[in-house]
């Protein structure tokens, strides 16, 4: 067993694990928990187990990451902990874990995530909470995530994100979706200059502010579907440089500012569905569609006035 790198436990009806469960395996380096009856584990159970690279606990009934329970593994890549019953993440729950890279917490019931929670993980690249019940972040809940560039927080309760929640990250990907956002605040996602794929939909959005998205110059693919929005101010897309694919379907939107897209450049991906607009915003998308998807020269653009006109005649024929 001295040579073992592997060992697989999975889908056993392990309750339990004692001191000295793992002695003499300090060549291990990828340890299967997962699919089990574990609900606490002692301090320091994995201490010796100085070249474990991988580590699964998920799919327990963990409630609790106590202080210094994952003490001693130093050379930690991968930390699955997702579907368990976590409710609160403490500061000093990963202590010593300076080269974990995927911290997987999905599927709990994470509630709060204490100040610092995360401090000490500088090479931490991928972390999973969707599926929790997260109501609140702050201006700390990230702190020290210096080489974060995936973080998923989908499937959550957060109503709010207070100005600089993100600015000590380096993300390239964010997902906010099915949350109960209801507002975007200047500097909510400030920092993230690197930002290259942002999830907002299905959540309880109803404005966009002139300078929601100010800080996003790489920014490439927008969610923004299936909320309320009801207005966009001119200027909110003024910062997106990257020919960005936008989602705006399915919110209560009927016009488009004549200006809202005029920084961004050309061509870029629109998406429009399940909304009603105007004659104006119709006759616009289609001058759109003819001159990045035609040349100039083969194509008329359509006047606005003769564009309202027939497209309220087609409406009448149809009775509507």
């Amino acid at each position: 067993m001295t040579q073992c790198t592997t060992l697989d436990l999975k889908n056993n009806q392990i309750s339990e694990i004692q001191k000295g469960a793992f002695a003499g395996l300090s060549n291990l380096q990828n340890l299967v928990l997962g699919v089990n009856q574990i609900s606490v584990f002692p301090d320091g159970v994995f201490s010796n187990l100085n070249n474990l690279h991988k580590l699964s606990l998920h799919a327990n009934k963990i409630s609790k990451i106590p202080d210094g329970a994952l003490a001693g593994l130093i050379y930690l890549e991968e930390l699955d902990l997702g579907s368990n019953q976590i409710s609160e993440i403490q500061y000093g729950a990963f202590t010593g874990l300076s080269n974990l890279t995927k911290l997987s917490l999905f599927s709990n019931n994470i509630s709060l995530i204490q100040h610092n929670a995360f401090a000490g993980l500088s090479n931490l690249q991928t972390l999973w909470l969707h599926q929790n019940q997260i109501s609140y972040l702050s201006d700390g809940t990230f702190t020290g995530l210096s080489s974060l560039h995936t973080l998923e927080l989908q499937q959550n309760k957060i109503s709010q994100i207070p100005a600089g929640t993100f600015t000590s990250l380096n993300l390239q990907t964010l997902w906010l979706d099915e949350n109960q956002i209801s507002e975007i605040a200047d500097g909510s996602f400030a920092g993230l200059s690197n930002l290259q794929t942002l999830r907002l939909s299905y959540n309880q959005i109803s404005v966009i502010p002139n300078a929601a998205f100010s800080s996003l110059s790489n920014l490439e693919t927008l969610w923004l579907q299936n909320n309320q929005i009801s207005e966009i101010q001119d200027g909110a897309f003024n910062k997106l440089y990257s020919s960005p694919t936008l989602k705006l379907g399915g919110n209560q939107l009927t016009s488009l500012g004549s200006n809202l897209f005029a920084n961004i450049p050309r061509p870029f991906t629109l998406y429009l569905f399940g909304s009603h607009w105007d004659c104006e915003t119709m006759c616009w998308l289609m001058n759109e569609k003819k001159r990045w998807h035609h040349s100039m020269a083969q194509q008329t653009l359509v006047n606005s006035k003769m564009c309202c006109r027939r497209l309220e005649l087609i409406e009448l024929l149809r009775g509507g």
